[in-house]
């Protein structure tokens, strides 16, 4: 090969890298050799049938149909007492037939007919197919859902049982969700309760189980780094969703963070809050509220700032470094480089 051959394909190769970070398409990959295929358990019909006396639900029974997760579902999620007692198969029994949880399973059944169902097993099938293509060796939960008395929205069993609660994706108008008390929903948490955030929800939940070892909260960059990265893997498995389905927020959150992302990153880069320790301050930045509670930051503001920032920063670094592979952004601890990256909006 002359030199004339090996500058041509040094060029071409800085171009095609630099095209692929301008562009922002390096995740838009070729998934066609990969195939996911998912069966959902639905919990829900399990329950129902209890209700409707067409089962007579044993411990036994259930972890023949839904594993070790029976034991989670009657112990954890419903919270009616050991899986093994007799007692609690009869509360179970109860529980199924009181008036709000037959009113609940009918709200899902409407909001989530089998159709609706079929459309999120694709969704989910699509993004682990585009999860796998970035880690080949990982292996696929199993995924359920459920009714969960509204306890749980998505239950990481572990990393390799994934159940949703049906129940908080109702829908903002769902009768249901109507008689929730406000002070336990309010309408901000009421917002994102349609069936159109399930499969984005489920995909996060299990995906911060999955890569939980890589959690380092001694401060708020690596609190918020950590978050950045598992967003950026949501940006890797829903290639096409929209980013407030990914951030689970409203539409209208995400247009007030690129409006005010340059104010954010000024309140949020002094040193005192970046190297913040404190758990309790941490928490501004990265936890449910009805608005980001953190030095000037203002009232009409989402929550989770911090974990937004965190999102717009690796999105930055991996642009401008498309050799980086997502399982090496994973390993990345210099936060410092991903900062030098990174450029308000």
């Amino acid at each position: 090969m002359n030199m004339k051959s090996i500058i041509f394909i040094a060029v071409f190769f800085a171009f095609a890298m630099l095209m692929t970070s301008c562009s922002g398409n390096r995740l838009d990959v070729d998934t066609s050799g990969i195939e996911v295929d998912l069966d959902i358990l639905r919990i829900e019909l399990f329950l129902d049938s209890v209700a409707n006396e067409t089962v007579s639900p044993s411990i036994s029974n259930m972890r023949s149909h839904f594993g070790s997760f029976a034991d989670d579902y009657v112990e954890d999620v419903l919270q009616i007492g050991p899986a093994d007692s007799i007692a609690s198969m009869e509360t179970l029994i109860r529980f199924a037939q009181i008036d709000d949880t037959k009113a609940s399973l009918a709200e899902i059944a409407k909001a989530h007919p089998s159709s609706s169902i079929d459309q999120t097993e694709v969704a989910l099938e699509q993004a682990f197919e585009h999860y796998l293509y970035h880690f080949p060796y990982s292996e696929i939960p199993q995924v359920s859902s459920m009714y969960s008395g509204f306890n749980f929205s998505v239950y990481p069993f572990n990393k390799d049982h994934l159940v949703v609660g049906l129940d908080y994706f109702l829908g903002n108008d769902s009768e249901i969700i109507g008689r929730l008390d406000p002070n336990l929903f309010p309408q901000y948490i009421r917002d994102k309760m349609e069936p159109e955030y399930v499969p984005t929800s489920t995909i996060r939940g299990w995906l911060l189980i999955k890569h939980q070892e890589h959690y380092d909260p001694s401060n708020l960059l690596s609190s918020i780094m950590y978050w950045g990265k598992i967003m950026y893997l949501m940006d890797a498995c829903f290639t096409e969703a929209s980013d407030h389905l990914k951030m689970d927020y409203t539409a209208t959150d995400i247009e007030w963070c690129k409006q005010n992302e340059r104010n954010t990153w000024i309140e949020l880069s002094h040193q005192d809050v970046l190297y913040q320790t404190k758990r309790f301050e941490i928490e501004k930045w990265t936890s449910e509220a009805p608005f980001t509670s953190a030095g000037t930051i203002p009232q009409d503001s989402p929550s989770r700032l911090g974990v937004w920032m965190g999102w717009q920063i690796v999105r930055d670094y991996m642009n401008k470094n498309p050799e980086v592979s997502l399982e090496e952004l994973l390993e990345e601890t210099n936060y410092i480089k991903l900062l030098n990256a990174y450029k308000p909006g």
